[in-house]
Parts: structure tokens; C-alpha cells; sequence
């Protein structure tokens, strides 16, 4: 089922304050050593929006087709479906929303993050556990030159072809990717936290509910 709201990457899309990515990988140096690393070529920190694929992008990779909603599908997935622009174009997102799909897109989940906080929460099912910690997605960084938010709230660049990511990285470790950026809650069921945030109506939370039946 597709998520209820629209947060910003894809059912799953409002200017958002910047986070500053937290890069656990670097060792401690002082701000102006730190500046001159992050701003390396092919450092996955480099970029102002990423995104998270299942295989490394390309110059190659087919960019996404989408529907008059911007409703994005897996690369060319929409092409033939009714209702389809031809136009095809990236999503991309600031990069604390999209820790939560390092789980794997068809991996149940609940995101959940209030306006101004830092830290959001992913709830997930104890079943999915294991599901969660054997992903290997990879996290691709780009500039936001060429992009523009769409109304959904993530951001969209028009292109035939992927555009070069300014850096990438594998994921070998999704929880502990996902814990450096939000809390994590496993629960027995997401059904009835779905049906709970599902009927709340707060302009300061945005809510993402990610195949979870309501």
C-alpha cells in the first residue's frame, strides 16, 4: 500500500531545514581538517541530496519515469502504465530522509519526525530484523544544482540519464546507518501504529507509513 502522506521521498516527498549528516567513519580532526575532507571529490558527504539504490548509479542507469502525481517508480517500471508522463528525471532527498529505505523499500516501516528536531523515529517490525540487517543498498550523494522540490517535498532533476553522483558509498551495516541519523523501535505489529498515526492529524509531525496495511 502506498504511504498515506506524502513526506518527501516517494509517497515517499517541504523545505526542510538541513541536517548536518553525522559521518561516523571519519576520524575526529578539527572543523577546518574536517571542511577539507568532506569537500573531497568522491566523498559521499559532499553532495546536498542523496538517495538510496539497491545497485550503484551510473551515467548508465535509466532515470525514473513518473505519474501526473510525481509518483516515482523503479527505473522505467511506469512506462507502459496508464497515465505515465514520458518525462523521466532522479529523486533525491536531504539527507535525513533517506535512512529510513536502507531497510529495503518493500521492508515494512513507519517514520515518523517532528518539524525542527534533529531526530526522527523508524519504527519497523522484530520479524524484519534480519531482513533489515542483510541490505546493502548503496548511498549515492549530489549536488542540488539542476534539482527543484516538487510538491510532494523531495526533490526532482529532469534528466534521460542519471546524473554522476558526486560520491557513493555501500551500506553494510542499515541499522546502525539508520541509528546514526534517527531512533529506532521494533514492534511486534505496525498495524496498530499505523491506524493510531494514520488518524492524528499534526502539521508539525510528518509521517511516512511504508507497506504497512491500514
Amino acid at each position: 500500500m502506498k504511504s498515506f502522506k506524502r513526506y518527501i521521498i516517494e509517497s515517499e516527498i517541504e523545505p526542510v531545514k538541513p541536517v548536518v549528516p553525522i559521518q561516523p567513519e571519519l576520524p575526529r580532526r578539527q572543523p577546518q581538517q574536517q571542511q577539507q575532507e568532506t569537500s573531497r571529490k568522491g566523498d559521499v558527504y559532499t553532495g546536498s541530496l542523496y538517495r538510496l539504490d539497491t545497485q550503484p548509479l551510473s551515467p548508465e542507469t535509466r532515470a525514473f519515469d513518473f505519474d501526473p502525481q510525481y509518483n516515482s517508480g523503479t527505473a522505467g517500471a511506469f512506462t507502459n502504465q496508464k497515465n505515465i508522463t514520458q518525462r523521466k528525471g532522479l529523486f533525491a532527498g536531504r539527507i535525513h530522509e533517506v535512512p529510513p529505505y536502507a531497510a529495503g523499500r518493500s521492508t515494512p516501516f513507519i517514520f515518523r519526525m517532528e518539524k525542527g528536531k534533529p531526530r526522527g523515529t523508524v519504527y519497523f517490525e522484530n520479524r524484519h530484523r534480519d531482513t533489515i540487517s542483510s541490505q546493502r543498498p548503496t548511498l549515492s550523494a549530489f549536488s542540488s544544482k539542476g534539482f527543484v522540490q516538487i510538491p510532494s517535498g523531495e526533490h526532482f532533476r529532469e534528466t534521460d540519464r542519471t546524473p554522476t553522483p558526486e560520491g557513493s558509498k555501500v551500506i553494510d551495516d542499515p541499522l546502525k546507518f539508520i541509528s546514526q541519523h534517527h531512533d529506532i523501535e521494533f514492534v511486534d505489529d505496525l498495524k496498530p501504529l499505523a491506524r493510531k498515526f494514520h488518524a492524528e492529524s499534526n502539521p508539525n509531525i510528518s509521517t511516512t507509513i511504508n507497506k504497512v496495511d491500514i
